[in-house]
């Protein structure tokens, strides 16, 4: 549940303020506070900070005793001391809201000192980095100050696989930096919105001793302000937070003094969190997002409300149907009547126009004239899918656009609005007897399928004035399959030839579309080498066949053969067969850990199918098989078995289930039991004799 705190002030423009807020919102754009993300675009260095006191004089401003050291740290190569955002809001003369941030970061490294001195600071568009300044400490006490030329700019940045043109970077290095040096810079961030689509990242991949936000409001903005007793606060203003990963507890409250003038008094709401773990990564971990500490600001609103904002500002008078739109619309659909095909038409054609991430100006949320994407032939996914919708209006076809948080990105928060979730968008189009998803990013899916990160999350559909929040569909293991079958053929002594033929259907064809569609014959067959178990390595792949997918539930085949040299090895009396060359699982070294924080997270549900059929010579009789081993455990099934046909053919099966995305981490040691057991059921040999 989101917190709320509400403001106004008596006699301003609100809406000016509101819109204002949410050009910042829309788009998607967060500060990092972690990374120091920071937005604008106008950098003005100075030394405008106040400037650095001893680091004796800081502790001692923090209520910090001592500097840490390596010791007190022994699993981390630095550590956070002091990590304090300051916001303070303000309005101008024009009555236009604006705020000054102030960062101010002291860390300690003791190893990897790259990773810590060097620091990017992102820029956005319209805002202003007022002043910034760096130094190291180091151990001796030497003290080295970076200069203004050692802040270095770079214009038009890639984030996040996409290169935004109007995206500043700065970028510098401490200096002089060795173990136990002490790394601290300031910079003070002027910025044209309040608060909304901020992110405060209180936990970090290091220890944090500390980290600080102040937000400042002016008195005359508070509309209610429930002060009670120690332990019970109330706070309302127009701008509400929420934790994710933690829990931070209710701001204590700084009130104004009684005499300062009236247009100077201010409510400062402050957090401070002390001894904050560093974040450790697992292994099939939920995105960051979902697990590293933090917390979200933004404006109170509702996902009408930013639907509204958005077509207003930046989709409709984008999305115009022009003449050459609907000419190149009629063209492509010449001759068809059902609507249906009209719409794989149409998206086939969209989804053949290259796909680039370049954003121009505020492309991070406005997309591009639908008659610019036809006459550049190429478009991020707004591009695209503005228009696909735009032609499919053309004609009478009810198509919505669709904001979406990718399932590599974590879970949207229906309960918390803000355009801050949104990193994609889609289509929905809607016919008499059906409705369709459709990514126009993804070139290599069939028509009515969805990648995986489009798939079971929330999305945003738009609709005029309306938001209306959904979920997309997902498919199950049973749709997600990959079918191996494999027929050894015994030559000479002890080699085998090895015949695969793997279909793969769902996710795993669209996989598999998009891995190997410019692959070379070299390429090709590593890849088809990566597939078989390490005990054939040796093996040579030849005959390579792949089958184009001809529709959403026909699959996509590979075949090759892979020649093994050694597949019997004989010790004494016995023959060891290695009959089984496709590998099911990888390295199972992520289940070493004895506990488990986070849950198991899989990109989708999927299984596995395999058939090993080996035909040996009359020279060898099965003298042992390993047992059938059967289970099933937290959304988990496998089963292998071994037949013997005849004494001149044997057949292997295995199969494996995942049924769901996510599995608890209070799972984890049924899990690791599972796999364990597998492990050591694969390790048993088939032995034959002569």
């Amino acid at each position: 549940m989101s917190n709320s705190l509400t403001i106004k002030k008596t006699g301003l423009n609100i809406s000016t303020i509101a819109s204002k807020t949410t050009v910042n919102q829309t788009g998607g754009k967060m500060r990092f506070l972690q990374t120091v993300f920071v937005l604008g675009v106008t950098l003005l260095f100075s030394t405008g900070c106040a400037s650095f006191k001893e680091i004796s004089e800081t502790q001692k401003t923090y209520g910090l005793r001592r500097m840490p050291n390596a010791e007190d740290f022994p699993n981390s190569d630095a550590v956070t001391v002091i990590e304090s955002h300051f916001i303070d809001m303000n309005f101008d003369t024009n009555d236009n809201i604006y705020t000054v941030e102030e960062t101010h970061v002291v860390q300690r490294v003791f190893r990897n000192f790259d990773k810590y001195a060097n620091v990017e600071i992102m820029l956005d568009h319209d805002d202003k980095l007022m002043s910034i300044e760096a130094r190291t400490i180091n151990p001796e006490g030497e003290v080295v100050t970076l200069l203004s030329t050692d802040f270095h700019t770079a214009t038009g940045v890639t984030y996040e696989s996409e290169f935004i043109s109007d995206r500043k970077a700065i970028r510098f290095a401490f200096k002089n930096v060795q173990a136990g040096s002490v790394l601290e810079y300031k910079c003070r961030i002027l910025s044209d919105f309040a608060y909304g689509g901020v992110t405060w990242h209180v936990q970090q991949d290091i220890p944090v001793i500390l980290n600080v936000m102040k937000l400042s409001v002016p008195t005359y903005l508070v509309d209610k302000l429930t002060l009670l007793d120690e332990n019970q606060k109330e706070y309302k203003w127009d701008w509400i937070y929420k934790a994710y990963g933690m829990d931070i507890g209710q701001p204590t409250v700084e009130r104004p003094l009684s005499n300062q003038v009236e247009d100077e008094q201010k409510y400062i709401f402050t957090w401070k969190l002390k001894k904050i773990h560093s974040f450790q990564r697992e292994p099939f971990c939920p995105p960051y997002t979902e697990t590293v500490g933090h917390v979200r600001f933004a404006t109170k609103t509702s996902w009408n409300g930013i639907a509204k904002r958005y077509m207003d500002r930046f989709w409709n008078p984008q999305a115009l149907i022009t003449p050459k739109v609907l000419e190149k619309t009629n063209r492509i659909i010449e001759g068809v009547s059902s609507d249906e095909e009209k719409v794989r038409l149409l998206s086939n054609y969209v989804k053949s126009i290259r796909y680039t991430a370049i954003q121009l100006g505020d492309g991070g949320y406005r997309p591009r004239k639908p008659q610019e994407v036809i006459d550049t032939q190429y478009g991020d996914c707004k591009d695209k899918s503005t228009l696909l919708i735009t032609m499919l209006r053309s004609i009478g076809i009810v198509a919505k656009p669709v904001l979406v948080r990718t399932y590599n990105r974590g879970q949207l928060d229906p309960e918390f609005q803000g355009m801050g979730w949104f990193n994609h968008m889609i289509a929905k189009v809607e016919l008499p007897d059906q409705t369709l998803w459709i990514d126009p990013t993804s070139e290599n899916s069939q028509f009515g399928e969805l990648p995986w990160l489009d798939e079971g999350v929330w999305v945003c559909v738009l609709d005029s004035n309306k938001a209306q929040i959904e979920k997309t569909p997902v498919r199950d293991q049973n749709q997600n399959k990959m079918d191996v079958k494999i027929q050894a053929v015994l030559f000479g002594e002890s080699g085998m030839n090895f015949h695969f033929v793997i279909e793969h259907y769902g996710n795993w064809a669209l996989f598999l579309s998009n891995e190997l569609k410019d692959l070379s014959l070299s390429d090709l067959q590593k890849y088809c080498k990566s597939l078989v178990a390490d005990e054939f390595l040796n093996s040579k792949i030849q005959n390579i066949k792949l089958s184009k997918r001809e529709g959403i539930d026909k699959p996509l085949t590979l075949e090759f053969d892979a020649v093994m040299p050694n597949a019997i090895q004989q010790q004494g009396d016995l023959c060891y067969a290695k009959i089984d060359p496709f590998k099911m699982f990888e390295s199972m070294t992520w289940l070493s850990s004895e506990n488990r924080r986070y849950p198991i997270r899989y990109s989708y549900p999927y299984s596995v199918h395999k058939t090993v059929q080996i035909k040996l010579s009359d020279a060898y009789k099965v003298r042992n098989l390993p047992k059938t081993l059967k289970l099933s455990t937290y959304d988990l099934d496998y089963m292998s078995s071994y037949e013997n046909q005849s004494d001149s053919e044997l057949i292997f099966k295995e199969d494996y289930a995942v049924k769901s995305r996510e599995i608890p981490a209070s799972e984890y040691q049924s899990i690791q039991t599972f796999f364990s057991r597998i492990q050591n059921s694969s390790a048993e040999k088939v032995v034959l004799t002569k």
